[in-house]
């Protein structure tokens, strides 16, 4: 049995050790059990746990050995490729055809025809773009009624049938629920060109952020707007603290978020720009976006407002209620 073999059958016995425990538990020397675990790493035969200065490694699950088998359909590769990501449970992050390859494998699916499967959905939301964006004026019109909104764009669903949550979807749930902010600023690159060309395009001359309800050590909408960096006039937007907090994304019921929304968010100040963007993270309803430009245009009724967030759901109204 080589090193590396004593290694990972070290690893295999104690299921979930740290470089000191091999050290400690062999005759190799520091430098080398480091090597050894690179080696094993940049070959995914085992998976590392945690950052820096607690690490673990363990052996990796489901294993995808590799084989002869190929997604036919090269434009499914390249959308895959391009677009698949999977966060495990242990925390790793898995893109593009090797994330594809293991989602299928755990699942016991065959990987051509959930390929093909994946184009064919992804392709039928692509579709829904107009002018290449997604657009979803039309659906808070359906579910609302009146909206103040000049427009209302999204970066991303938020999840679609049978594959779950997107790419984006993922990572902003992951960033706000970890309040990780290297996650929110690879959120923030990932959106920035989108928001960069509706500011160009729509000649925006003011932004403003939709406060958060809960409070946390790290904001994400924060995060968010400091990374962003983009250098315009801000609109105060604040988020009233009542008694008992109540996030939107706990209500159910469509009456009771634009009630909330209408009540709990006020903009502080009057503004005469007649071109402001208003961002959130999510978009279920629209009423949050909704209202904040209702209260806007009471007192520049003129005022262009359009509305964008990094996610939406594709139902007519589903509360996305992890965000």
């Amino acid at each position: 049995m080589n090193t590396e073999e004593k290694i990972i059958q070290f690893i295999k016995e104690n299921r979930v050790v740290s470089p000191r425990d091999i050290i400690r538990n062999s005759n190799i020397s520091d430098r080398m059990v480091f090597r050894y675990l690179k080696t094993l790493l940049n070959a995914r035969k085992i998976s590392k746990i945690g950052s820096p200065p607690k690490v673990y490694y363990t052996i990796t699950e489901n294993i995808i050995q590799k084989d002869n088998r190929e997604i036919l359909n090269q434009q499914a590769t390249n959308v895959i490729e391009t677009n698949f990501t999977q966060i495990t449970p242990l925390g790793e992050m898995k893109e593009g055809i090797e994330a594809f390859k293991h989602w299928c494998d755990s699942r016991g699916l065959d990987l051509d025809k959930m390929a093909n499967q994946y184009l064919e959905i992804y392709n039928k939301y692509q579709s829904s773009k107009i002018n290449q964006r997604f657009s979803a004026i039309i659906k808070m019109k359906q579910v609302l009624g009146e909206v103040f909104l000049n427009e209302c764009f999204f970066e991303d669903f938020y999840s679609f049938e049978v594959f779950g949550k997107t790419k984006l979807g993922q990572l902003v749930l992951y960033a706000k629920q970890s309040q990780d902010v290297k996650l929110i600023k690879t959120v923030s690159e990932v959106i920035k060109p989108s928001i960069l060309n509706i500011i160009q395009d729509y000649g925006i001359q003011a932004i403003g952020f939709i406060p958060p309800t809960i409070r946390r050590k790290t904001q994400f909408n924060k995060e968010l707007e400091l990374n962003l960096n983009l250098n315009l006039p801000k609109i105060e937007i604040e988020k009233i603290l009542t008694e008992i907090i109540i996030p939107q994304k706990s209500l159910s019921n469509l009456e009771e978020r634009k009630i909330n929304a209408e009540r709990t968010f006020i903009v502080k100040n009057n503004y005469n720009f007649s071109r402001i963007l208003l961002i959130d993270d999510a978009l279920g309803s629209g009423a949050t976006l909704n209202e904040i430009a209702k209260k806007i245009k009471l007192k520049n009724p003129d005022t262009f407002i359009v509305g964008f967030t990094l996610v939406a759901s594709a139902k007519g109204f589903d509360v996305i209620s992890e965000v």
